[in-house]
């Protein structure tokens, strides 16, 4: 298809724009675009890899505002379980996984823009319990809402949050590779797509960290999560062949 490498580049750009600004959702955007092309599990192997570099650029700009605290517990109980997710994206059918992946990002979408906000502080074990809840959706989809919905229910401090996210990310991203790389998964013939995306999502990212420091406010963040949410319901309508 002609429209391929276009709109592959620009859910590329798009999406490396969100995980600069906002630490997350970079994948959100660009899986349902690559869904549309590829089976889930291929799709999530090219955005793993894809997403690796911009940690580099990443995990730096976020040091001062992380909580060891926080993301390290998050780490543990998501290494717990990213195996299991892993297992469920390679044996489920592919259109099934297509389905649930866009549902799982329209609601994780719904519960960030509601505001909801836990009462409460979490200990330790909590953040252990919900990084393994995290993982294990995140092996299966590459959505990595469970982590983002608590930090922010947890905390109103939109850096603290983003940076926390990034430190999990960051580690939890090789781990999926690792587990990835393992499986019977045919990638050889698609490096080339990996490598172009790469460059196109590393520059939105820097692009989108530059942004953030200028714009903060809940607007431009709200919008983020719209977006997220109309790429993910027009996949969803294609898996159902809805838009033709």
């Amino acid at each position: 298809m002609s429209e391929t490498p276009i709109l592959l580049s620009l859910a590329a750009m798009v999406g490396g724009f969100i995980r600069g600004f906002s630490g997350f959702g970079g994948p959100m955007i660009i899986i349902p675009i690559l869904n549309l092309f590829y089976p889930p599990s291929l799709s999530i192997w090219i955005m793993a890899l894809v997403d690796l570099a911009p940690n580099t650029y990443l995990v730096p700009t976020a040091w001062q505002h992380a909580r060891v605290r926080i993301y390290l517990p998050l780490i543990i109980g998501s290494l717990l379980t990213l195996s299991v997710g892993v297992y469920a994206l390679v044996v489920m059918d592919a259109l099934i996984m297509q389905r649930v992946i866009c549902v799982g990002i329209i609601l994780s979408c719904c519960l960030l823009m509601s505001g909801w906000l836990f009462r409460g502080q979490l200990k330790t074990g909590s953040w252990i319990a919900i990084g393994a809840a995290s993982g294990l959706v995140i092996g299966a989809t590459l959505i990595a809402a469970v982590t983002s919905v608590f930090l922010n229910a947890a905390s109103r401090k939109t850096d603290q949050n983003r940076a926390n996210f990034i430190f999990w990310a960051s580690v939890i991203g090789v781990a999926v590779v690792v587990l990835l790389s393992r499986q019977d998964i045919a990638l050889t013939e698609h490096l080339p797509v990996v490598a172009v995306l790469t460059v196109i999502y590393f520059a939105g990212c820097i692009a989108g960290t530059l942004a953030q420091r200028r714009f903060k406010n809940t607007l431009s963040r709200q919008l983020t999560l719209a977006l997220i949410m109309i790429v993910a319901s027009a996949s969803l309508a294609s898996s159902y062949g809805l838009l033709g």
